[in-house]
């Protein structure tokens, strides 16, 4: 008789290992983008999406690609990410900034894909891989049908295009058969679907035959026999089976072929399926697979981007942050040798006091130092006379006297380049990609990095933070030098107020509207101005604020610094839950 293991809360845990947030998120999708799910997904697609036109390809991120496709009167926005963490296909509403330089392979999908066909978008073997058909004119007018296939597998998602004998012409990842894997992307090899013992779940005898053998029904054995089952399906299935009336592969079957019912449930772990699988939790049901995904993975995905988007910017950042740290302590380190030049002197003068003493060929002279009432040795050169060894000791002194100013002088710029790096570093904690962009463009401008050539006109509209409370008094948050400049010096009136955490980087932020300067105001603005700051951890952070009209820039110092007068200081535990009543502007 067949026994059924009920699954316990925790069984998952049994299959992955979770480490932090990031793990646990990842979790989330490899539980939800199932096999079963993909399939319901690309059938979806299909449906919108054939006989579509690619009009455009654009990079959002070194991972994500945004396909803008036509069809009979509508146009669509597909949405394809490779990313390990995130990796997804789904139509998006959303407007997202296309800020990425096209790499090598988004050229290649433009040479090959657009102003193509998509004749279908399926789902392959019932496993994590999704199959789009597109046909498309070669430059010299040949029809050419190319397959890509997007491998949802985790650290493993790859997107690779093959022609129509299903040989690879490119390949997202690149793994080349000498290191030893199970299978090779490479230019010029056969595309090969993954190889394991699991049968695929659309073949309806395979099913019957394998929930036959089964002596006990667990999720495990789902998971192990069945291709793309994922526990929270097996765990579904075996805990609602028991309640049916139906033979167990007539059920497996069922809810293989039941409707969609897009389903996102938020508790402790935000879960979504393409039915309602879930026993807690508030749920919303959504109209399709895409707009589900489109709303999970909107935030999910933002840091994400902006890591890629702006991975370099951060890492010249910290390794400019760290080289000036090391330089002020070699510097330092320099300047204590150089006022030694005491003993220069010293040397100098004992060696003037005694020419009478010294021959040519001499290497040392030890004579008594009034000065120390010592004896003092000096080491002479063998090779010049009295006069030529007095001339060069003298020499040594001033050199290393004059150095001294000079050492002094590379101190204070090293202190103003880790002052303005780490006002750089704390900007780009709370930055979302057009932020990094902005970053980016104020380092081209002091020539740290090489500014792009465009022919676009660039824009002079700033993505400064602002938000709205029921008062109708309007808080602007600066979260870079660019944005802090702007709101400080140009958007700002001379009795609009401006908040700044005390003595640390952070935002300038700017209150307008406000009759009166009412303590929900200051405590709103403050909240703001040290959430968006290095303190925002922290608790009782001093928060300075007063009139625009008493704020000046600093000249001559990189980024954005300002000195002000008339100011007066609110202590603040950073919450975030308090300006959730602010609504934010557009």
């Amino acid at each position: 008789m067949l026994s059924i293991i009920l699954p316990h809360i925790d069984e998952i845990d049994n299959f992955f290992l979770m480490k932090d947030e990031y793990d646990i998120m990842k979790l989330v999708i490899i539980l939800s983008l199932d096999g079963r799910f993909l399939q319901r997904l690309a059938s979806e697609l299909h449906y919108v999406l054939h006989e579509g036109r690619i009009q455009k390809i654009h990079q959002l991120a070194k991972a994500d690609f945004l396909w803008m496709i036509r069809t009979p009167g509508r146009n669509h926005q597909l949405l394809l990410s490779t990313s390990s963490g995130f990796g997804r296909i789904h139509l998006t509403t959303y407007d997202y900034d296309k800020p990425f330089s096209p790499s090598g392979f988004c050229m290649f999908l433009r040479k090959y894909f657009e102003g193509g066909l998509i004749q279908g978008i399926r789902s392959v073997s019932g496993d994590r891989i999704v199959e789009i058909k597109i046909q498309n004119t070669s430059e010299i007018g040949e029809t050419s049908i190319y397959y890509a296939y997007l491998e949802l597998m985790g650290k493993y998602t790859n997107f690779i295009i093959t022609d129509d004998s299903n040989i690879i012409i490119e390949s997202y990842l690149h793994i080349s058969i000498l290191e030893g894997k199970d299978r090779a992307f490479m230019k010029g090899l056969k595309y090969e679907l993954p190889q394991d013992s699991k049968i695929d779940p659309n073949d309806e005898e395979a099913v019957i035959e394998t929930l036959a053998s089964f002596s006990e029904l667990s999720s495990k054995q789902l998971i192990e026999h069945i291709k793309g089952t994922s526990p929270l399906f097996a765990d579904y299935f075996v805990s609602t089976f028991p309640t049916q009336a139906l033979p167990m592969n007539e059920y497996f079957r069922y809810l293989q072929t039941i409707n969609n019912h897009p389903t996102m449930s938020v508790g402790k772990k935000t879960k979504f399926y393409y039915f309602d699988v879930f026993d807690d939790g508030v749920k919303t049901y959504y109209e399709s697979l895409s707009a589900m995904l489109d709303i999970f993975y909107f935030e999910r995905s933002r840091n994400e981007r902006m890591k890629q988007i702006g991975k370099s910017i951060v890492s010249f950042v910290k390794r400019e942050l760290d080289k000036n740290i090391y330089k002020l302590e070699k510097l330092e380190n320099e300047l204590i040798q150089a006022k030694n030049n005491e003993s220069l002197r010293m040397d100098a003068d004992l060696i003037k006091s005694n020419q009478q003493f010294i021959q040519k060929g001499m290497r040392k002279l030890i004579s008594f130092h009034y000065e120390t009432n010592q004896e003092r040795s000096v080491s002479l050169d063998p090779l010049l006379s009295p006069v030529e060894n007095l001339q060069l000791a003298y020499k040594r002194y001033k050199k290393q006297k004059s150095a001294v100013g000079h050492i002094e002088h590379q101190i204070e710029l090293t202190k103003q380049e880790i002052e303005y790096f780490d006002q750089l570093a704390a900007q780009i904690d709370i930055a979302d990609a057009s932020d990094i962009l902005e970053i980016a463009d104020e380092l081209s401008l002091h020539n740290y990095l090489k500014a792009k050539t465009s022919n676009k006109k660039k824009s002079t509209k700033i993505n400064a933070d602002s938000f709205e409370d029921h008062t109708l008094t309007i808080y602007t948050v600066g979260k870079n030098n660019l944005q802090n400049e702007v709101i400080t010096h140009k958007l700002g009136k001379p009795n609009d107020w401006w908040f700044h955490v005390q003595g640390m980087p952070g935002s300038h932020v700017l209150v307008q509207n406000a009759s009166v300067l009412s303590e929900s105001i200051i405590r709103y603005a403050a909240q703001l101005a040290s959430l968006y700051s290095k303190a925002r951890l922290s608790s009782s952070v001093p928060v300075d604020y007063t009139q625009i009209k008493y704020i000046k820039k600093i000249p001559g110092k990189k980024g954005y610094f300002v000195s002000y007068s008339n100011q007066k200081t609110i202590y603040i535990d950073p919450d975030p839950s308090m300006i959730t009543s602010l609504k934010k502007k557009k």
